[in-house]
């Protein structure tokens, strides 16, 4: 799945404040200095952007490499990524519009229903390939997300 990595940069900008400053300043290089801190501020909001781009990116290639290993959760990613579980469920959030645990079981349904089509492996082992550790938590998930069984979902798409 592609993600827009689409991103705000916002900094604390008071334009009456700065227009006062500017006014009391005595002289252009007092003028020149207001305004070269306001673009180091933005390139560090900038840079802020980038890094969790980069976090979001991380994020994504871990659980594309882990999504069978079902002890896979948002603590242990947040641990792997080195941030804090509130702060990095929030830039993943904000960069995704989806939350890390429904971006990654959806992941895992996505590869279910794939081995559903291209194997005849049964449904309690295509749980275990795909990280849903108890079968009847994947029948639930399954049926809740595509609307019919994981049976029902491979015996529709031989017939297509």
């Amino acid at each position: 799945q592609d993600f827009k990595r689409g991103y705000a940069v916002t900094i604390d900008f008071d334009s009456a404040r700065f227009r006062n400053e500017i006014y009391r300043c005595e002289t252009s290089v007092g003028v020149k200095l207001l305004f070269t801190n306001l673009i180091q501020d933005i390139s560090s909001a900038y840079e802020s952007v980038s890094n969790r781009s980069n976090y979001i990116d991380e994020l994504l290639d871990l659980m594309e490499r882990n999504y069978q290993d079902p002890n896979l959760n948002i603590d242990g990613l947040a641990n792997m990524v080195g941030l804090s579980v509130s702060h990095m469920q929030n830039i993943f959030k904000t960069a995704t519009g989806h939350s890390i645990s429904s971006h990654l079981r959806n992941l895992r349904l996505q590869r279910a229903a794939k081995l559903l089509e291209e194997t005849e492996l049964s449904a309690g082992d295509i749980a275990a390939r795909t990280g849903f550790g108890n079968t009847n938590y994947f029948y639930t998930v399954f049926k809740k997300h595509f609307s019919i069984t994981p049976n029902e979902y491979r015996t529709k798409m031989k017939h297509k």
